[in-house]
C-alpha cells in the first residue's frame, strides 16, 4: 500500500519546517485519502475517511481533517479526542497547536477532564490544555465530582468557566445548582472546587 511512503515523505518535508518539540505534538497515522497543498509558504494536508492522530498524550479520531503542521488542525464529524487528562466528543473542532487551545461545537459536545473530576455537556467549549481552564456557553451543564454519585455537582447556566489549577467555577445566567444535600438557584455562581 502506497500510504505509508506518502507519511514517510510527508514527515520528511514536516521535520524540515518546525521544532523537533512542535513536530511531536500532532502525527497523522491513519487516513483513507490524503491530499496536500502548499500554499502561502505552508504545507496544508486534507485529510478524509477514518482520520486518526496520535498526540503525546493521546489519540484523536474524526472522518475528515484539514492539518497545518505544527499551527492547526481542523476536525470534522464524529470527533473524538482520547487523551490520558481528558476526553472530548463533538461535531468538529479546532485544534490550535501552538497555543495548546482547543474549541469544540456540535449538537452535543462532551468535555471529561479525568483529573479534575468534571463533565460538561453543551453545544460549545473552549478548553486551554496549557492552562487546564475551559469555558462553555449556550446553557452547558456541568458535573462537579465526576464520576461519584454521592458527591456530584450539577450546575445548570447560561454558561460556565472553570479554572483547573485554583479549581475555580464561575457560573453566569439562571443558574441552578443541585446535589444530594443542597439545592440552588441565582443569577451568578462561584464555587471552590477544592472547598466544597
Amino acid at each position: 500500500m502506497f500510504i505509508r511512503p506518502i507519511i514517510i515523505v510527508l514527515s520528511l518535508v514536516f521535520a524540515m519546517t518546525g521544532s523537533a518539540q512542535e513536530q511531536s505534538e500532532l502525527t497523522l497515522t491513519r487516513m483513507d485519502e490524503l491530499e496536500v497543498l502548499f500554499k502561502d509558504g505552508k504545507y496544508l494536508s486534507y485529510v478524509t475517511g477514518n482520520v486518526e492522530f496520535e498526540t503525546r498524550s493521546g489519540e484523536i479520531y474524526c472522518d475528515s481533517a484539514v492539518w497545518s503542521q505544527d499551527e492547526f488542525v481542523r476536525l470534522n464529524g464524529h470527533v473524538r479526542v482520547d487523551d490520558s487528562a481528558y476526553s472530548l466528543t463533538a461535531d468538529s473542532v479546532y485544534y490550535d497547536l501552538v497555543d495548546s487551545l482547543i474549541t469544540a461545537w456540535g449538537e452535543r459536545v462532551e468535555l471529561w477532564s479525568f483529573e479534575d473530576s468534571i463533565y460538561a455537556v453543551g453545544p460549545c467549549a473552549v478548553f486551554d490544555r496549557r492552562r487546564d481552564n475551559f469555558y462553555m456557553n449556550e446553557r452547558p451543564l456541568l458535573y462537579l465530582k465526576y464520576p461519584d454519585s454521592a458527591a456530584m455537582v450539577e450546575v445548570l447556566a447560561d454558561s460556565i468557566a472553570y479554572t483547573g489549577d485554583s479549581s475555580l467555577a464561575v457560573a453566569v445566567g439562571e443558574v441552578v445548582i443541585s446535589s444530594e444535600e443542597f439545592a440552588s438557584n441565582s443569577g451568578v455562581a462561584v464555587m471552590n472546587g477544592d472547598a466544597n
